[in-house]
């Protein structure tokens, strides 16, 4: 839906926009859009600061400082996927405006510059095009979020209004066949099995699917729609709704997300029963009306319409703090170390800034840049190994030891890094040792065998720390349940948990090697009663969701990492 609206978007530009007039087109299009776009952020903050907690009231802090600067996309694309739902997003719909907005601004520019140099419009369609394609490969989420991946989306619809979308109408069977074709395609596009989280450009998005939905917009933007059904009794009642269609858009994601909000549960989309369903769908068509008639057709004949979308620009940005102030101090301070669990983590992977400067890079060093190492050591797994970078980097440092790690979340898994590419990589950039750390069942036996192989012959040390305990239930959702007096604290003894994963450790303990040794982790997570602990010795959560460590879980493995590296070191 995005990909067909960004089209028509850019078609619409370019009829709008008239040379000399740049003043004149964006304070139109402020006008049009802004007034119900911060009406909608200072309704979610205040549904939010009565209904969510602290932590989700952060999440929104930020999205919210994002909209301001019209940037949403890219305060997304600093934090999770897009598809990725377990962060509290209330306002993750603004990142198509955000990039709309962008866009705006840039097409006087664009369009002075394609007036001077002719025929320079298909070149930066197909550069666009082309370096989106290729950017899926290596970093879906900057190739859907960023305006420049996205601009031949855009600049295929200005295309066509330039050229002239000739109305063919039913002069010709061929004309009439196409038509169809490109409508049909644009009724099954949301039924594409298509994710924005793989690399592949077939399935990948944006990319070979975008192309087609694109391509089939720009067809009934030049084809035209049948007559018949423009004059039909849907045809008037789509046209209709064509008017209530961006207070819809603004209205209904939030919606759907405060309605169905649960503490520590993300961005729930699916109502539980007939009638959530019912209610939100109500609540929807409410907010529109109101949205529409009150703010965005209410305010557009008003005298002083720019000084109103000051003030309520200032009215947010003021208030924003205060509220988050507020909502902190009035929360018990044990109640704010659980909801601060998310927050206790460290970035993901090798950071934005890593991944900016080097997008092709298969691993990063992280940490202390050391002059002269003693022990150069690579740090493998999936997000278990992420949950633990900072502390186990911290004690590599201070033992003189450097660390890389891999961008990718699932080396030695299917899809994933091979024990060859593994090694290859670790040969390049020095290290003489990996250290792996993977959850329970993420990684065979076999592979490690594999690799075991591999680095006997290449003279690499193999370390394994075997997973950590994990849990069927969130643990910060759990002690905020328990700290209500709801629910009894979820318990599970080391001895039992280590029976789960007797089969991986019975298995990687056949593997012989000079160098390869294996690591026990859960006694550092085991109480004198031999329960395991759900939190530090200061309450702080070990977890910040039912398998992943928070930075004050991590640090329990403290002794452990410093009993790796040691035995490395002496290695040397």
């Amino acid at each position: 839906g995005v990909d067909i609206f960004f089209v028509i978007s850019g078609y619409l530009m370019a009829k709008l926009y008239k040379p000399g007039e740049t003043r004149e087109f964006l304070l139109r299009r402020a006008k049009r859009l802004l007034p119900a776009y911060f009406a909608t952020i200072i309704a979610v903050m205040l549904a939010c600061a009565a209904l969510v907690s602290p932590h989700e009231f952060d999440l929104l802090q930020s999205q919210v400082i994002w909209s301001l600067a019209f940037a949403s996309n890219i305060g997304f694309w600093m934090e999770n996927s897009y598809f990725s739902k377990s962060a509290f997003n209330p306002l993750l719909h603004l990142w198509s405006l955000g990039l709309e907005i962008q866009f705006y601004c840039l097409f006087p520019l664009l369009f002075s510059l394609f007036r001077r140099i002719r025929g320079s419009v298909s070149p930066v369609i197909l550069g666009s095009l082309l370096s989106c394609l290729a950017l899926v490969a290596i970093s879906p989420k900057t190739a859907f979020f960023w305006l420049p991946f996205r601009l031949w989306e855009f600049l295929l619809g200005s295309q066509i209004a330039w050229i002239g979308a000739s109305y063919l109408g039913n002069k010709t069977g061929s004309a009439s066949l196409m038509r169809g074709f490109a409508l049909l395609v644009l009724f099954l596009s949301p039924f594409l099995d298509v994710s924005g989280q793989t690399t592949s450009i077939v399935w990948g998005h944006p990319a070979a699917a975008s192309m087609l939905v694109v391509l089939a917009t720009c067809g009934v933007l030049i084809l035209g729609i049948p007559r018949q059904l423009e004059s039909s009794v849907f045809g008037h009642a789509l046209e209709r709704l064509g008017a209530y269609s961006y207070s819809i858009y603004l209205t209904h994601f939030p919606i759907i997300v405060i309605y169905l909000y649960e503490p520590f549960e993300g961005t729930r989309l699916k109502p539980q029963s007939s009638i959530a369903t019912f209610a939100v769908l109500t609540l929807i068509v409410l907010s529109s009306l109101l949205m529409y008639h009150l703010v965005e057709s209410g305010l557009r004949g008003k005298r002083n319409y720019y000084r109103i979308l000051a003030a309520m620009w200032i009215t947010i940005a003021v208030s924003l703090p205060i509220a988050v102030h507020l909502k902190r101090t009035v929360t018990p301070p044990q109640e704010l170390l659980i909801y601060d669990a998310w927050r206790d983590r460290s970035p993901y992977r090798c950071g934005k800034l890593a991944r900016i400067k080097e997008p092709t890079a298969i691993s990063c060093a992280i940490g202390t840049r050391l002059t002269n190492p003693r022990l150069k050591v690579m740090l493998v797994g999936n997000s278990h190994a992420d949950s633990i970078k900072t502390e186990f980097t911290t004690v590599a440092n201070s033992l003189g030891a450097s660390v890389y790690f891999l961008v990718q979340n699932d080396p030695l898994m299917p899809g994933g890094l091979s024990p060859e590419a593994l090694v290859a990589e670790a040969l390049k950039q020095g290290t003489t040792a990996l250290v792996l750390h993977y959850s329970p069942k993420a990684i065979s036996p076999a592979t490690v065998r594999e690799l075991q192989k591999l680095g006997e012959k290449n003279n690499l040390k193999i370390s394994v720390l075997l997973p950590i305990p994990t849990w069927e239930i969130h643990i910060p959702k759990a002690l905020w349940l328990h700290g209500q007096n709801r629910l009894p604290l979820p318990k599970q003894s080391a001895l039992d948990y280590q029976r789960t994963t007797n089969e991986l450790r019975e298995n990687l303990q056949k593997i012989n090697g000079k160098h390869f040794r294996i690591y026990e982790s859960v006694d550092c997570f085991t109480a004198e009663d031999g329960e395991l602990l759900l939190q530090d010795k200061d309450a702080r959560p070990l977890y910040f969701d039912s398998h992943h460590l928070t930075l004050s879980g991590a640090k329990l493995l403290h002794q452990r990492f410093e009993r790796i590296v040691t035995d490395l070191s002496h290695e040397e």
